[in-house]
């Protein structure tokens, strides 16, 4: 389904469409942009702050290897980012789950989300997306996931 199909029953003034495109994602002349060309290719990438919530931070993955966009994103907060991802999966071990239903089942409780963008590139991570709905974490998980954040500097196109 097309997004004007999708967005043809809603009052374009009252709502607001995320994206994760326009920055950079590989190097050439068309490796960012909002051109189509651009934005259709990028609908099946970027999830879970690339992967940072999704895994421990111990492991190597050709993403952390090569992402130029994630380290621009996220290299410099590492320090202060850690300690949130760390709390992401000990509660993904207390409640049994993986990383990426607790960091999906708390950007879905907040308000007004209407939908995580999830960028799956297989099967599997829609598979898990979903099995991430039922989640629901308590208050105090979400107040514990928060309790360390410290705001980041928009990186990116908008970046002053």
């Amino acid at each position: 389904m097309g997004t004007r199909r999708a967005l043809k029953d809603y009052n374009r003034d009252e709502l607001a469409v995320a994206t994760k495109v326009y920055i950079p994602m590989r190097e050439g002349p068309n490796g960012g942009g909002l051109s189509r060309k651009h934005i259709m290719p990028e609908i099946d990438n970027s999830p879970l702050a690339s992967g940072k919530l999704a895994r421990d931070w111990s492991e190597t993955t050709k993403r952390t290897q090569t992402d130029k966009v994630m380290k621009m994103k996220y290299g410099a907060t590492e320090d202060a980012d850690k300690p949130i991802a760390e709390r992401v999966a000990e509660l993904a071990k207390k409640r049994g789950v993986p990383m990426s239903h607790i960091a999906t089942a708390w950007i879905l409780q907040k308000d007004p989300v209407a939908a995580p963008i999830i960028g799956a590139t297989k099967p599997s991570h829609i598979e898990q997306a979903a099995a991430a709905l039922p989640l629901t974490l308590t208050a105090e998980e979400a107040a514990y996931l928060e309790e360390p954040y410290v705001p980041h500097k928009v990186v990116g196109a908008l970046s002053p």
